[in-house]
């Protein structure tokens, strides 16, 4: 985005302003669903026409006139004015994932709150079936309790400021499905991806599976299974290393700046 001249703004309606000499030329709301209120629509739907509108994840509802949604995800629903795909991950793509090599750490990401409460029982079988000269790297999330350590290898990392870093040091990961399980994916890293609690039937899911980018493990003891498995077979985690870095090229941010400065072109022009 430093393609942009731009703010971030909390409150959005409060800062919007129409009527100076150099109003906005656009508006890209990233926000969640509760926080997209009548009187935020009601303020955007005052800016000028040429002003371009944005959503980013299905922000904004139709009726509010937005001229682009990017969607940050590989599986979607085409429309007209829906970007959705493996290139519109707003993913940085670090340096470091040319190559992949089995270093002898795996890290394992649950997610901010830990919804599952795997920090109860997973470490205890993380422990147990994986090689012993694997260091363990729990990141804890923001708002999740502190997992149970069974043993001095395992380092956990409270709501580190760079997940980047600790990705980069790692060989292997275990990850909820989630953000930080693409963040695992644009690092190219071997991944076992735990998605409890989706239907059988799930299309996301088995649109995931056809990549074969990741294993997909639906309960604890089989992730724990799959990730030990895949520690001890080198050919197919590199295998998994290779696909993971087709995919996530870390230049979703660029096509999304250049597709709102298209549209800030396609607008000036009718004018």
């Amino acid at each position: 985005m430093d393609l942009i001249p731009h703010r971030i703004c909390d409150d959005l309606a409060r800062a919007l302003d129409f009527s100076g000499d150099k109003p906005p030329k656009i508006i890209v709301c990233d926000l969640p669903p509760k926080l997209v209120t009548p009187n935020l629509l009601q303020v955007i739907a005052k800016r000028p026409e040429h002003c371009v509108l944005a959503g980013i994840d299905h922000t904004l509802p139709p009726e509010s006139g937005a001229q682009l949604n990017w969607v940050p995800s590989f599986f979607g629903r085409a429309s007209p004015k829906t970007r959705f795909g493996w290139d519109c991950y707003l993913l940085e793509k670090p340096i470091h994932t040319k190559s992949w090599s089995p270093r002898p750490e795996v890290v394992i990401l649950t997610g901010g709150s830990d919804t599952y409460r795997l920090g109860r029982t997973l470490p205890a079988l993380l422990h147990t079936a994986l090689p012993p000269e694997l260091t363990i790297t729990w990141i804890q999330g923001p708002f999740a309790p502190p997992p149970d350590r069974p043993a001095e290898r395992f380092q956990v990392h409270h709501n580190p400021p760079d997940i980047s870093a600790l990705l980069a040091r790692a060989g292997y990961a275990l990850a909820v499905y989630g953000v930080s399980f693409f963040e695992c994916l644009a690092h190219g890293l071997p991944t076992v991806v735990l998605t409890p609690d989706r239907p059988e039937d799930d299309l996301e899911l088995t649109a995931l599976d056809d990549t074969e980018t990741a294993l997909r493990a639906t309960t604890t003891e089989q992730a724990v299974t799959m990730l030990a498995e895949l520690c001890r077979d080198e050919t197919a985690a590199e295998l998994l290393a290779k696909t993971a870095n087709k995919l996530i090229d870390g230049k979703g941010p660029q096509r999304l700046a250049e597709a709102l400065m298209d549209l800030v072109q396609e607008a000036t022009s009718r004018r």
